[in-house]
């Protein structure tokens, strides 16, 4: 099962997978969000940069 949170369906195909990200993509690109996309992509490459998760840490209690 995939999930996005675009979507309030409980369940998306991955058979028209391809339909939902363009259609997610075409209304990211037509100005319909506060932050520019490549302020997001920025943004996120910020966050993610230098961390690591291991095995170990994600399997302890």
């Amino acid at each position: 099962m995939l999930r996005i949170k675009a979507y309030n369906s409980n369940y998306i195909s991955l058979k028209h997978i391809d339909r939902y990200l363009s259609e997610f993509s075409f209304r990211l690109n037509q100005g319909n969000v506060k932050i520019h996309t490549l302020t997001r992509m920025v943004s996120l490459i910020k966050g993610i940069f230098g961390k690591r998760l291991t095995y170990k840490a994600l399997i302890e209690k």
